[in-house]
């Protein structure tokens, strides 16, 4: 047996994620469609963009987060924009991603079914920043791509996540400066080697799931000690 000092027998914990992946392969197909919005705001001037995209006749609610020192003006931008929203303010630490994760609670404690997630993406270190973000976000938030993207998770129990198509992107290929990374977290949920190599992510992160899918991944309980303090860099992070 393996003692880990953090997380007891490592046969404890493969059991434990294994127990949570069933559960989460098993949770039925539902037709209530309880949606929630979530975005990352750590520009605020991209805000409006992507609120522009946001049809409160589609969404059940609207989670935002940021950082301290962008609170006020992204409070400020929310309501202007006269939209009912939850506001969380967390440490600049793990990009869109470490906020997402200490979200996803919220999410499964108000019942929803669907997340979209997407954030103020701006890509400073590439000359077509603003074209990818828009390429991400318009793809799944635009009122049409959204209702169809809806009706495909309420017909198909098997669907887990949906991205912009061509950002769907082959781990085998991609992996470089993140392959222990992602071999880590692959193990602790269970998948061998192969596995995680023939997977696919979407570059970017920004997707709609269903929040049940997320469960094996949210399960492992990363926080902030997990995730590298900021510092510009362009990959290799946890994040």
């Amino acid at each position: 047996l393996v003692e880990d000092a953090r997380y007891g027998y490592a046969w404890i914990e493969s059991l434990r994620v294994a127990q949570v992946r069933h559960a989460a392969s098993a949770t039925p197909i539902t037709t209530s469609r309880r949606i929630a919005v979530v975005i990352h705001a750590f520009y605020p001037e991209l805000l409006t963009e992507i609120l522009d995209d946001f049809r409160p006749d589609l969404f059940h609610a609207l989670f935002v987060t940021t950082i301290a020192e962008r609170e006020e003006e992204v409070r400020r931008i929310l309501d202007k924009a006269d939209v009912e929203y939850v506001l969380r303010v967390f440490e600049n630490r793990g990009r869109d991603v470490l906020p997402f994760i200490k979200i996803y609670n919220e999410l499964v404690s108000g019942g929803f079914d669907l997340v979209v997630k997407v954030h103020t993406k701006r890509s400073m270190h590439r000359a077509d920043g603003d074209v990818w973000r828009q390429n991400l976000i318009k793809p799944i938030l635009h009122a049409s791509n959204f209702s169809r993207i809806v009706n495909a998770f309420m017909k198909d129990a098997a669907l887990g996540m949906v991205g912009p198509d061509p950002h769907l992107t082959n781990v085998r290929n991609n992996i470089v400066m993140n392959e222990s990374r992602v071999f880590g977290l692959g193990r602790r949920l269970g998948l061998v080697e192969t596995e995680v190599r023939r997977a696919e992510f979407v570059a970017g992160s920004m997707f709609i799931a269903r929040v049940a899918a997320l469960a094996p991944m949210m399960s492992l309980a990363l926080d902030d000690e997990d995730f590298e303090q900021e510092a510009g860099q362009l990959d290799g992070t946890l994040a």
